[in-house]
């Protein structure tokens, strides 16, 4: 445990140290590290270790720590660092940028008021922000639609929304395309920032369950053939890796739109044409199921099921009817080959 502590305090001390340096170029001593003289009283020197940081820095001033979700839960590096920003002053903010909820060692300082967690939710884009960031991001002339459908398709996620306006500034995309464009460096960073570090088991049931655009834990259950659905969904949503989670009667949850199509792109790479076919059929049959009748007629369309769909248009012409929804059903009667319409006139 104190080899541990050691050596995350020994990277940490190191890094903030250079930072410190930058930041304060005329102070010549460097910052204290945590040589083994400390180790018996590690929460002592952390908290001297952030009040010498204070006293270099010219308030206001921000410390940003990054990636801070990469440290186990059982770390005890938890402590140390709680005990060093205890001594952070007033008029300095310390920033920890993470994927989890804090550890249980800050309780007390949440309850006190010493810390604040921002969720994810509170830090997507409105569109009046995202409008302001394309116009900086990407082509001036684009218009105020066409910068709505980026904002849609991101759903205010900012790394999502420069990837996209960044491309665009630099010929990825013809602005009448937006519907259907999604830059390589989107799916370069689901890739490297979230798929490629899961295990094979959570990349297969991701690759499987991205079929469904709604699902409960039961559907992922059936469709992807992982009887720990709800331990993956939970984790995922815990992580607040491109997903949501809607309570009502029974949770559901929910990929991001550019993740799923992420997704689903490995998929097809990844899995056969007959494979595909199959998930597409039973996540077809699955949404039917559980009540969402038109994701599921807008996926037998897609493998051209059409054994499956004529029972639905059957069984949901009279109350699309009754909801004054006859141009849906239109719709779907429309989409018909010919021959379907003489077998069932």
């Amino acid at each position: 445990m104190l080899a541990e502590k050691s050596a995350k305090s020994d990277k940490t001390d190191r890094l903030l140290g250079l930072a410190a340096k930058r930041a304060s170029p005329g102070k010549r001593k460097p910052l204290p590290l945590l040589t083994p003289e400390y180790f018996g009283a590690v929460p002592v020197f952390a908290q001297r270790y952030f009040e010498n940081l204070c006293t270099r820095l010219i308030p206001p001033f921000v410390i940003v720590f990054d990636d801070y979700h990469k440290i186990p839960p059982a770390s005890p590096f938890h402590e140390a660092f709680r005990d060093g920003l205890s001594r952070i002053s007033a008029d300095i903010h310390a920033i920890v940028l993470s994927r989890a909820d804090p550890p249980p060692v800050f309780t007390g300082m949440i309850v006190n008021n010493r810390v604040r967690i921002i969720v994810s939710d509170e830090l997507l884009l409105t569109f009046e922000e995202a409008k302001k960031i394309a116009r900086i991001e990407g082509k001036s002339s684009l218009s105020v639609e066409q910068i709505k459908g980026v904002h849609e398709m991101t759903q205010g996620w900012a790394a999502g929304l420069i990837l996209m306006a960044k491309s665009m500034r630099t010929g990825g995309s013809s602005p009448e395309r937006l519907d259907r464009f999604i830059p390589s460096e989107i799916f370069d960073y689901f890739s490297g920032e979230v798929f490629d570090a899961m295990d094979e088991s959570t990349r297969d049931f991701l690759l499987k369950a991205a079929f469904l655009p709604k699902m409960t834990t039961l559907m992922a259950q059936r469709l992807t053939g992982h009887a720990h659905a709800d331990r993956v969904l939970s984790f995922l949503k815990h992580n607040c890796l491109f997903i949501e989670q809607f309570s009502t009667s029974v949770t559901s949850y929910q990929f991001h739109p550019l993740f799923r199509e992420f997704l689903i792109s490995r998929a097809r790479d990844s899995l056969t044409p007959e494979q595909i076919y199959e998930l597409q059929r039973q996540a077809a049959q699955l949404l039917k199921e559980s009540g969402q009748v038109e994701d599921a007629v807008g996926l037998f369309f897609e493998i051209g099921d059409l054994t499956s769909l004529i029972p639905i248009l059957y069984e949901q012409a009279r109350p699309l009817l009754s909801q004054g929804r006859s141009r849906t059903l239109e719709q779907w009667i429309e989409r018909l080959p010919h021959e379907i319409l003489e077998e069932h006139p």
